[in-house]
């Protein structure tokens, strides 16, 4: 085989994984938006879509600061579940924890990415000012609030290896 075979063939593969990827993750959020329209909605698995956000936000503090206890605080699991479950969670708190997340993401993200995190955001909230219904905002808010995050733990991960090259290169 030529190279330029390989190459056509990594680059086949490459495509065919994206559109698989991208298949799977559109076939999650369709459950997502379907367990949301049902009647109850399936609040179990809201919160528990919830709590990952949480942990995955707390996770990347220290145990006993005062950021993390304040995430701890703002997102309490119990509250969220009671609220949902007894329709007192309305557009205004969502509106309030949409802000909430995403600031953290801006304060604790790479600046570089700090504009498509306000777009994320501004997607939900203008979304909000619309009145569109929770089966349009709980997935939009689970999808931009998990990709922010994960933002973090890339960038992070990153700065991490830039690290560790340079401490290598200067032993």
């Amino acid at each position: 085989m030529s190279a330029d075979t390989n190459q056509s063939i990594n680059i086949d593969e490459d495509k065919l994984e994206k559109q698989i990827r991208d298949q799977y993750y559109r076939a999650y959020f369709d459950v997502l938006k379907e367990k949301i329209e049902q009647t109850p909605p399936d609040y179990e698995w809201i919160v528990r879509l919830y709590e990952e956000i949480k942990l995955k936000l707390t996770k990347l503090f220290k145990e006993g600061s005062s950021t993390r206890n304040e995430i701890e605080d703002k997102l309490d699991i119990d509250l969220f579940n009671q609220m949902l479950r007894n329709n007192a969670f309305h557009f205004n708190d969502f509106e309030r924890l949409t802000n909430y997340i995403f600031d953290l993401c801006i304060k604790f993200g790479s600046p570089e990415r700090d504009k498509s995190t306000a777009e994320m955001r501004d997607e939900i909230l203008n979304e909000i000012k619309k009145g569109s219904t929770f089966s349009i905002l709980i997935p939009m808010f689970i999808e931009n609030a998990n990709t922010c995050v994960d933002h973090i733990y890339e960038d992070l991960q990153t700065t991490l290896r830039n690290i560790d090259k340079k401490n290598n290169n200067n032993i």
